[in-house]
């Protein structure tokens, strides 16, 4: 239900709403997010081009043009790294080609850039209960890593580099143990 509230409120005419249910979609999204988040990109996208001017903040005048740079990049950001889809490479060039802006476009490079570097990287983060960096992916938990791995090719590659932060050893065993089963290799980088 608040997925189909989300997919609403991005055709919202105020820009905050927008750029908040590109942010939730991004984090709570299923896959059926996905499509509606390019249409309204490219909307968006298509609207802005050529006007970038408009988009940067100038003190002592309306901020709206602030908002809707908010609204474009938490769009672009939920395509390029939403929990519940995979972009390919394909998806993150037409994510460059979109992007309004030398900041956005910048930001769409980098993800297309991560995505190119092989073999692909998971990185954990000791915070909280750990964190794991996968390509372009922040997942906030071992479950929704491990559910964003599952989303890769069979014969995907990744190289696990971290050190020996606390709880690592054990989050490396179980992610490597569901790669195994489901035909991903995981190399850990020798620190």
């Amino acid at each position: 239900m608040l997925q189909d509230i989300a997919i609403r409120s991005l055709d919202d005419s105020d820009p905050q709403i927008v750029g908040n249910a590109a942010a939730y979609l991004m984090e709570y999204g299923s896959t059926s997010a996905e499509d509606p988040l390019w249409s309204r990109f490219t909307a968006w996208s298509e609207r802005w081009k050529g006007r970038e001017s408009e988009l940067q903040y100038v003190p002592g005048h309306s901020a709206d043009g602030q908002y809707e740079a908010g609204a474009g990049s938490n769009l672009m950001q939920a395509l390029a790294a939403g929990h519940g889809w995979l972009v390919d490479e394909v998806k993150l060039r037409r994510l460059v080609d979109l992007s309004i802006g030398p900041h956005q476009r910048q930001q769409a490079e980098e993800y297309l850039r991560l995505w190119r570097t092989r073999p692909w990287s998971i990185q954990f983060i000791p915070f909280d209960q750990g964190q794991f960096q996968i390509v372009q992916y922040q997942e906030h938990s071992i479950q929704a890593a491990e559910e964003k791995l599952l989303q890769f090719p069979r014969g995907s590659v990744f190289q696990w580099a971290g050190g020996m932060a606390e709880g690592e050893a054990k989050a490396f065993q179980e992610i490597s143990h569901l790669a195994t089963e489901h035909g991903i290799k995981l190399v850990r980088t020798e620190q």
